[in-house]
């Protein structure tokens, strides 16, 4: 925001969205939907996969370093193909 000479609120203005929405997706509260990430790349000159992606990769992150989701992953088989 700060290249732009934005503020938080002034951005959410911008988007559409409530200045608190906005506050929980930077602060990884809350993450990045289709239409934000449609909103997002409107706004900023980018794609809508630029923004899903990020998010993609932030969940993905999350679950491989979930000792919950470590463990039940681990004890899945195999399926052999033949």
């Amino acid at each position: 925001m700060k290249p732009f000479g934005l503020t938080e609120a002034e951005l959410a203005a911008k988007l559409g969205m409530h200045h608190v929405a906005l506050n929980a997706i930077i602060n990884g509260k809350r993450s990045i939907t289709p239409g934000t990430a449609m909103r997002l790349a409107k706004a900023l000159g980018t794609t809508p996969e630029f923004w899903i992606n990020g998010q993609l990769a932030v969940d993905l992150y999350r679950a491989e370093h979930d000792a919950e989701q470590v463990r039940a992953v681990a004890k899945i088989p195999p399926i052999d193909s033949a």
